[in-house]
């Protein structure tokens, strides 16, 4: 088997009471062994099925929609204001107001991100209000700047009368041909689903999906007679902005004639959320739409979904098809490494050396492309190591960087060859520089116990026994490290820490990020736990559910405020959200003592291994004390 080999023993005199685990790289991935006989961690608590959560979010949704059509009736009475704008490079739009009956009501600054949204067809939702029947006046003013500095201020006076329809105006800013400033101008909107469609894309391109979806499934709930493919479509956009995946899926496959990228879209969502089948469902769905970029992307997602699933044969031909026709090198690269794992896995344990190979002497390329270089390298490394091939190995692991993200694997990895060797002051050089790395890495723990073996080994006992000093002293920090972790774990501010992180970083955390949060997070130790799929997966569902909670927690209060609200109205309102936060308080709680618990398992698996290997480094003090006494006190 590919990658994998029998711990080594550390003590120098004597054999070891145990085996101490090594950081090794497993076939095609990095795993950390543990120590042996560990005994049984507790397994977590159980996170909500993803039904429950998609259900929940989905239902938030649901609330929104009928908050916004509550607000918006009676429809005879509402006046809708929506602003668009025809970019011009001769003037710049600084911000506007709008005033009905002479009453200021609105007055909005726009950020470069608005302007662009508005340059891309979106129309903005200025004004939402009820007005008494009969006339009314709805004034606007625009300002801005000229190229010449020149500043612009501009405006038009509108009529309009409630009571008899609902009245939805659109405000238009753009330049006349022939006409050397802009002019604003206003007219009704007919083809009311349409001008909802465009402020979706606006609320959407604000970062805003919520807002935009309950607009759109109360608009069409309004406008029940009008064409809704371009509102489905954007709806499953929206939905799978949100990660409604459920929903999303459903939305598509209404769809006459769905997108092809949205496919791909909800494809790479499902496979991101562990759902194999799913996903290849929805690639299955994909046309010949595609841009080439995404046609690859495709078939690489494919090809790893196949594997996944354990249809080799068709993941084989997919990725060899993509190693074959090159294009980005990047995709190129992840897929052939992925068609090494393929050939491996059908037995050619050959011909999966030769694709990493290939891939390990590759040269250029970004950091993505580079760690999945030093992945296949350190991979073939520890399979020759394993064989006994140390010449090769060692080539192999020289190859990987030295200040990469698995320059520890491969520092640790070289030393050993070295060791089998026997030539442990070449083994030294580079565990004395992995042994000053940061401690909470399990491979600079496993060479704060190599150095004084390798020391041991030459006879040198008086540096081997400070450096297994050290050893135990760092082992001692590092465990007081852990129980602070702890604590933050059990008091909750863990999980609350890294939902603000989650949040802040617009749904992702970079280990990049994950390493500038607080030490308490314990971001330096439970950094690999953090970035999985699956937890970032929890942190996402988990962030969401809160800010829907106090979403809700918001409309309860607009709604039992709201006097224009009809009486009966309200209380279904309020009996809604009311419901609706009893079922989503025990699904976050749920979701918190998930995480809670996956990240006590990894805290109890790094304190058991830190102190079996202070036990094994006291050990080995205590064997050269007694060595020295034996051999020195006869004398």
């Amino acid at each position: 088997m590919l990658g994998g080999m029998r711990a080594f023993r550390i003590n120098p005199l004597l054999s070891c009471r145990r085996r101490v685990s090594c950081r090794l790289v497993g076939l095609f991935l990095l795993a950390a062994l543990g120590v042996a006989n560990a005994g049984t961690l507790e397994e977590p608590p159980q996170a909500p099925s993803r039904q429950a959560i998609q259900d929940g979010l989905g239902e938030v949704q649901d609330l929104a929609a009928a908050l916004y059509a509550a607000r918006a009736e009676p429809l005879q009475t509402q006046l809708q204001v929506l602003f668009s704008l025809r970019p011009d490079r001769r003037f710049g739009l600084q911000g506007i107001t709008l005033s009905v009956d002479g009453e200021r009501m609105a007055e909005h600054t726009y950020s470069a991100a608005e302007i662009a949204a508005l340059a891309d067809g979106a129309a903005q939702p200025l004004l939402s209000l009820h007005l008494p029947p009969g006339e009314h006046r709805l004034t606007a003013h625009w300002q801005g700047e000229a190229p010449r500095s020149e500043q612009l201020q501009r405006g038009l006076a509108w009529s309009v009368r409630s009571g008899q329809g609902r009245q939805v105006v659109l405000l238009q800013l753009a330049r006349a041909e022939g006409e050397d400033l802009p002019r604003l101008t206003a007219r009704p909107v007919t083809r009311l689903l349409a001008i909802q469609y465009r402020a979706a894309r606006f609320e959407q391109a604000l970062g805003r999906p919520l807002a935009a979806s309950a607009r759109l499934l109360a608009e069409r709930g309004f406008e029940t007679g009008a064409s809704t493919e371009d509102v489905d479509a954007l709806l499953a956009e929206l939905y799978l902005q949100q990660g409604l995946t459920l929903r999303a899926a459903a939305q598509l496959q209404r769809l006459a004639r769905a997108d092809d990228r949205s496919w791909l879209s909800l494809a790479r969502q499902q496979a991101w959320t562990g759902d194999a089948a799913g996903a290849l469902q929805a690639l299955a769905r994909i046309g010949d739409g595609l841009p080439e970029a995404m046609a690859r992307e495709r078939v690489l997602l494919e090809g790893r979904l196949l594997l996944a699933v354990g249809r080799l044969p068709a993941a084989r031909q997919r990725l060899q098809r993509l190693v074959e026709d090159g294009g980005r090198a990047d995709e190129a690269a992840y897929g052939r490494f992925n068609l090494a794992v393929a050939l491996r896995r059908e037995g050619d344990a050959e011909a999966a050396r030769e694709a990493l190979d290939e891939l390990g002497r590759a040269r250029g390329g970004g950091a993505e492309r580079q760690a999945l270089r030093d992945k296949a390298n350190l991979t073939l490394a520890y399979d020759r190591l394993q064989a006994g091939e140390l010449e090769p190995a060692a080539r192999y692991f020289k190859r990987a960087r030295l200040e990469g993200p698995l320059s520890s694997t491969a520092l640790l990895g070289l030393g050993r060859v070295y060791a089998a060797e026997e030539a442990y002051k070449k083994a030294l050089v580079p565990w004395l520089r992995l042994s000053k790395r940061d401690p909470s890495d399990p491979a600079v723990q496993d060479a704060l116990l190599a150095v004084p073996y390798a020391l041991g080994k030459l006879n040198a006992y008086k540096q081997a026994l400070a450096y297994y000093k050290q050893a135990v002293a760092s082992f001692r920090l590092e465990a007081e490290r852990l129980a602070k972790i702890r604590q933050t774990v059990d008091d909750g501010s863990l999980v609350q820490t890294l939902q603000r992180a989650f949040v802040e970083e617009a749904g992702g955390l970079s280990q990049a990020r994950l390493r500038r949060l607080p030490a308490a997070t314990g971001a330096t130790h439970l950094w690999q736990l953090y970035s999985t799929n699956l937890f970032q997966q929890d942190l996402r569902n988990s962030a969401q559910i809160t800010g829907s909670l106090e979403k809700i927690h918001r409309w309860t209060s607009e709604i039992s405020s709201d006097s224009r609200l009809a009486t009966v109205r309200r209380r279904a309102l309020l009996a809604q959200a009311a419901d609706l936060e009893n079922r989503l308080k025990p699904l976050s709680h749920q979701l918190e003592q998930h995480m809670q618990g996956l990240a006590r398992q990894e805290l109890s698996r790094r304190d058991e291994r830190i102190k079996a290997y202070a036990e094994e480094a006291r050990f080995s003090i205590a064997q050269i004390y007694d060595y020295a006494a034996k051999r020195w006190g006869e004398r």
